[in-house]
């Protein structure tokens, strides 16, 4: 079975009812000849409060495209 991959880092946010916290999310998406669409295989997310965080994201991605592809 044929399988595309993509892979991004995207910075997103969560609201609570006490505060909205930022987030730096690592996705890896996968799409198969019978999909329409893309879907989330792999998502892990870095607080952006932590002054490392994109770092720390860019290096995680980098050793999961190892994995995946």
């Amino acid at each position: 079975m044929n399988r595309e991959y993509k892979y991004m880092i995207t910075s997103r946010q969560m609201k609570t009812k006490l505060s909205i916290n930022y987030y730096y999310s690592v996705q890896i998406l996968c799409k198969e000849e019978c999909d329409s669409r893309f879907r989330v295989v792999y998502c892990k997310s870095f607080n952006k409060q932590d002054p490392d965080a994109l770092e720390k994201a860019s290096h995680h991605l980098s050793q999961m495209i190892k994995i995946y592809f």
